[in-house]
């Protein structure tokens, strides 16, 4: 991914509660780093429709039983959709998620 561009997230989750909470200290934490990220959390049926704003999807541990369908929908788009790991999740530890969404892209553009 290129260093310039803002890399956008969207935190994928049924219910708003524990995701928006992780999504809004992921951005806030960006914020103070200085570093250039916009997470949102969205619902899994929301995502087809916004889709082409996003660059990487994390699930949390509430919709996995969605990734299949995710990875066939968002993957032949360049999207890659990982699993938020528990830990991480459950701490709505940001720095964590941000270190992640950015290692996987990474991957992605090295492939």
């Amino acid at each position: 991914m290129d260093e310039n561009k803002k890399m956008r997230v969207f935190v994928v989750c049924s219910y708003a509660l524990s995701s928006s909470l992780l999504a809004d200290k992921m951005n806030k934490y960006a914020q103070e780093k200085g570093e250039d990220v916009e997470t949102r959390y969205i619902r899994p049926d929301e995502v087809q429709e916004y889709m082409h704003e996003c660059d990487v999807v994390l699930l949390s541990p509430q919709v996995r039983f969605n990734k299949n369908m995710l990875q066939q929908l968002l993957e032949p788009e360049g999207i890659p959709v990982i699993d938020l790991p528990m830990q991480v999740y459950g701490l709505a530890d940001a720095e964590a998620a941000i270190a992640l969404a950015r290692k996987v892209l990474a991957e992605k553009d090295s492939e």
